[in-house]
């Protein structure tokens, strides 16, 4: 606590001593990123306003296991400690312990601030463009919905891959993990603005030490791109005309700070199931899926940036397709049951190169073929309307499942994942999923965490 708040007084102190830059945002732009934004939690299934994933029996059972259980969280049944990252769930959860029961005006308002920082930094490095904004959360996952689209013509429907190998956009990423989706979005923004337009990348340092609580493979991309970005654009060679003081505020304390962070993560029971994709069965469906779900998209962006998109500066083509390779490689390897490692651990990498892409502009080429101008704008087009399935059909849901259908009809039509339904995350998860899912939760009782600093019912 005493690593935090000093680096924090040091973050802040550098904040207002550097040059000022102001962005004056009009009344209609905060009506619309103040409407976005609430519209954006009410679609996510925050509080359960409208439709929840899967993910919603995790996310509700954290906020009661935390809300009603003492801290740090035990687990009773098999005698051991919690190990995740709970960030996201502590302000609300804290709420709840003083208030004496789950309180969803907090978690509504902790979403709701989150979400409204991270639309309001995106709205300004689109350049305050509505589209441009909107687009921020609906491109990508074309190589899903492919595939979705393709189960549906050929009559097999949908169903579940045995291991995640997708890369999806950022209207999903929010809908299934907004824990993981706002630190990631708030990040990934101020890397952008700080890293690669200003030139400072190392004032990301603290607040990327802080996301490891929130986030754990979106912290390990974070750091790959801030180091990127650190060598690539040539900011190491300031790094070491910097004094020993700005070095231990900016570097050595957050450094210090994540330290016990990393050492409760590492008290964990174990490692979660990890390897190569090629040697998990079926093969065949898991190569098809990274061939379609990822390959695709990956190729998409490639021909969107360097045949598309015009003033490309602010991001060399080497950065972009570097990035692109990244993922590309990610996701040849799994980690983790529902494969997070690829999901989420490149939703930082796709925000960044989405940024890159609507801060240009469209290029398109002059033909002297009519038919040829014809043939890209169908090209376009259809890009386009690919990536809007998948929100639509979003959209589509949320708007039959929702607390207001249920008023309007005066039937129980939707109903959200209950809070108290389980005693305890570990409990939920093995009931809802599975016991091999539910021990990535538990804690090594072999570990310094265990025997010096957790709490134990004796």
């Amino acid at each position: 606590m005493a690593g935090l708040i000093v680096s924090y007084f040091f973050y802040i102190r550098a904040s207002y001593e550097k040059k000022a830059e102001y962005v004056v945002l009009t009344y209609p732009d905060i009506l619309l990123i103040a409407t976005l934004s609430f519209f954006l939690v009410a679609l996510s299934g925050i509080t359960g306003f409208s439709y929840q994933t899967n993910d919603y029996v995790g996310h509700n059972s954290k906020f009661y296991d935390l809300s009603n259980n003492a801290w740090p969280v035990y687990f009773k049944g098999v005698d051991t400690f919690g190990c995740y990252y709970w960030g996201f769930y502590l302000i609300p959860a804290l709420v709840g312990k003083l208030t004496g029961q789950i309180s969803e005006v907090a978690i509504f308002l902790w979403t709701y601030w989150g979400i409204l920082m991270g639309v309001t930094m995106t709205y300004i490095l689109v350049k305050k463009d509505v589209l441009r904004l909107l687009l921020f959360f609906l491109i990508g996952g074309i190589g899903h919905t492919v595939k979705v689209l393709f189960g549906i013509i050929a009559g097999v429907g949908f169903t579940h891959p045995i291991v995640f190998i997708e890369v999806w956009n950022m209207l999903n990423q929010l809908l299934w993990a907004p824990n993981q989706f706002i630190p990631s979005m708030l990040l990934v923004a101020l890397i952008y603005s700080d890293g690669m337009l200003s030139r400072n990348i190392l004032s990301c340092f603290f607040p990327l030490s802080l996301v490891l609580i929130w986030s754990v493979f979106p912290s390990v991309t974070l750091s790959f791109i801030a180091l990127f970005v650190f060598f690539h654009f040539g900011e190491y060679k300031q790094f070491f005309k910097i004094g020993w003081g700005d070095f231990f505020k900016k570097i050595a304390i957050p450094g210090l700070v994540c330290l016990p962070i990393l050492c409760y993560f590492l008290s964990s029971s174990g490692t979660p199931i990890r390897g190569f994709i090629w040697t998990f069965d079926p093969i065949r469906p898991i190569i098809i899926d990274y061939i379609v779900c990822v390959s695709l998209d990956i190729m998409l962006l490639g021909i969107v940036w360097k045949y598309l998109i015009n003033n490309r500066k602010e991001v060399s083509d080497l950065y972009f397709f570097s990035l692109l390779a990244a993922i590309l490689i990610f996701g040849l390897f799994r980690f983790g049951f529902a494969n997070d490692w690829l999901i989420r651990g490149t939703m930082p990498i796709l925000m960044l190169l989405f940024y890159a892409i609507l801060r240009g502009n469209l290029r398109v080429k002059n033909f002297s073929d009519g038919s040829s101008n014809l043939k890209f704008w169908v090209l376009f087009s259809g890009i386009i309307l690919l990536c809007m399935v998948g929100p639509f059909s979003y959209f589509y849901r949320a708007a039959k499942s929702n607390i207001l259908v249920n008023k309007i009809t005066g039937k129980q039509i939707f109903i959200p994942y209950a809070y108290d339904k389980y005693p305890n995350i570990y409990e939920a998860i093995k009931e809802h999923h599975s016991l091999e899912e539910a021990s990535q939760y538990l804690g090594d009782k072999k570990s310094a965490y265990w025997k010096y600093l957790s709490r134990r019912d004796r």
